[in-house]
């Protein structure tokens, strides 16, 4: 591979994992709080096709792929503080990248952890009676994933990430539609060993918007039609602007069903609408199975 495409590879599959490898994406229900002394075990498998990409404002069509799959275990727990519920989670990713390619260079595959977060939910609001909640979400991804600076693909960033999120669920019409929203903030520590020759990467905050609109009138499920916006997160590689920031607009939509009293599922499909700096998200199914214990 090139110089140019080398680099401009680094920092798109950069900005593109950033993304992919991160727990942030809220499903619809996410910010509904579950009673107190309840726990649950959830399970994430996702699949992601990216075809095309967008290289510091220049398209890349032709020769230019990348698939994905991350397997996520979350643990949570619910309990009370000072008459106020909250979760307590931890997440364990493992993921695989390949078929990667960059105007018809190929990246190598990698596979490995993806970096473990542990986080809270505090609901500041919980009112099952009207229908709302209101949480906020403190979130740290730790740099224990598998990562390599000789490789353009990483699973693992070498870096800390955390994220500040806000989550409003609000019922429109009982027992017929719902609306949730979160928004939320990442801020990053320093990747000091990025590519060959130990560069030091450093990113300012991005940004993500999440709204759903849930139709809940079916017995046992419920039907989504989603966005998903990222933004902000320039990037700098030793101090200097390498002209790198991601802007994302995605539409999404989920479905969940009530398997048991205590277990559902829930499937949901992205699809990109468009995308600054880095690749364009094709398809990507998650289907999300949870048991509350």
């Amino acid at each position: 591979m090139g110089k140019h495409a080398r680099a401009c590879g680094l920092a798109v599959a950069a900005a593109c994992m950033a993304g992919t490898a991160h727990a942030t994406d809220v499903h619809p229900g996410d910010y509904i709080a579950l009673p107190p002394g309840l726990s649950a075990l959830v399970s994430y498998s996702t699949y992601a096709d990216y075809n095309g990409a967008n290289i510091n404002g220049t398209d890349f069509n032709d020769g230019t792929r990348l698939r994905a799959a991350s397997q996520y275990f979350r643990l949570v727990h619910y309990t009370s503080i000072l008459n106020t519920t909250v979760s307590l989670n931890l997440f364990l990713p493992f993921g695989v990248l390949w078929d990667g390619k960059i105007a018809g260079n190929e990246l190598k595959s990698a596979s490995g952890f993806i970096d473990p977060i542990i986080g809270s939910t505090i609901w500041v609001v919980n009112n099952p009676q009207a229908g709302r909640w209101v949480g906020v979400s403190p979130l740290v991804s730790l740099p224990l994933g598998t990562y390599d600076n000789d490789r353009i693909l990483n699973t693992g960033e070498n870096r800390f990430r955390g994220t500040l999120e806000v989550g409003w669920v609000e019922t429109l019409v009982p027992g017929a539609l719902r609306m949730e929203i979160a928004g939320n903030v990442n801020v990053f520590s320093d990747n000091n060993s990025y590519g060959p020759f130990r560069q030091t990467l450093s990113q300012r905050p991005s940004y993500q918007l999440q709204p759903w609109l849930t139709y809940t009138g079916f017995t046992g499920g419920t039907l989504s039609l989603g966005y998903l916006g990222e933004f902000g997160g320039t990037q700098q590689v030793d101090g200097i602007d390498n002209g790198f920031a991601t802007e994302r607009h995605a539409i999404r939509v989920n479905a969940q069903r009530q398997l048991a009293p205590m277990s559902q599922l829930s499937v949901t499909a992205t699809h990109d609408l468009s995308v600054s700096d880095g690749f364009r998200n094709l398809l990507t199914v998650t289907a999300r199975l949870a048991f509350a214990f």
